[in-house]
């Protein structure tokens, strides 16, 4: 039975995509096998971000046959690294790692919607789509969540999840936002959840205690911008040598073994 983690941030543009998408690649990159699940069809970006697209393995069709018609078939629609494509271009996908993901066609207004009794039919349908996801062979399941909770894949899927990372900033507007949201999440027993957060798009000029000093709350990460990031976006791939060394510890809080290596990785002042 794998772990379920969910990937949650509070809006747009904290980096919560790149996040989860380098987390689900350096763990399958270790020993693990991962499922990375792109479940935020607001922003559904994956496809356009690695030119990884199906017609016939992806997300739209599955959750078509999910939602109208309550199978979940989901082994048909999983793409593995076999089946993306050849060459280098997409070399860097591990093996492990296997996806299910919008297609590069895929628009907003057509994905399926419970008509009536909807909200019965959330309950019902979170319920087994995630002793689906639990029953299927993969060390780790990374669900990728919209930064709506009222959504049908925000706190439905936030409550059923084992871990969640929680994507923030220093900007004090998406800090006051989390800190508003977070009565939700208490309401609903999310506290007792493993909460994995991290801050991100952090200046190296200011140091990652002062950071820290803005929640009241363990941070596990403070991941600074990566300017090489944009270059290797442009070729059409995920994470950066630097964010994926943060991935590194991350994944490790969440239970991945990943082995230690030596290096000069430091990019925050000392004080």
């Amino acid at each position: 039975m794998g772990k379920i983690i969910g990937i949650y941030g509070v809006q747009r543009g904290l980096g919560t995509t790149t996040i989860g998408q380098s987390l689900a690649k350096v763990i399958g990159e270790s020993n693990s096998k991962v499922l990375y699940l792109e479940l935020d069809y607001l922003n559904a970006t994956f496809a356009h971000k690695t030119s990884i697209s199906n017609p016939e393995r992806n997300m739209e069709l599955f959750m078509e046959k999910a939602i109208l018609e309550g199978r979940f078939d989901i082994q048909k629609y999983i793409l593995k690294k076999n089946e993306v494509g050849e060459g280098k271009r997409f070399s860097w996908l591990p093996s492990n790692m296997e996806l299910l993901t919008f297609s590069n066609d895929f628009a907003e207004e057509s994905f399926p919607r419970f008509k009536t009794n909807v909200e019965t039919l959330v309950e019902k349908f979170s319920n087994d789509f995630i002793s689906k996801l639990k029953a299927l062979d993969y060390d780790y399941v990374i669900l990728q969540l919209p930064n709506q909770i009222e959504n049908v894949f925000g706190l439905p899927m936030l409550s059923k999840c084992d871990s969640v990372v929680s994507i923030l900033t220093g900007n004090p507007i998406v800090l006051s936002r989390y800190k508003n949201i977070t009565n939700v999440f208490e309401k609903a027993n999310l506290q007792h959840k493993e909460w994995v957060h991290v801050f991100n798009l952090c200046s190296n000029k200011i140091d990652e205690e002062d950071y820290k000093m803005l929640v009241d709350f363990e941070v596990t990460a403070c991941i600074p911008y990566d300017p090489e990031r944009a270059e290797i976006e442009f070729s059409l791939q995920l994470g950066s040598e630097t964010i994926d060394e943060y991935m590194k510890n991350i994944a490790r809080k969440l239970g991945c073994f990943i082995r230690n290596e030596q290096n000069g990785f430091r990019l925050f002042k000392s004080k």
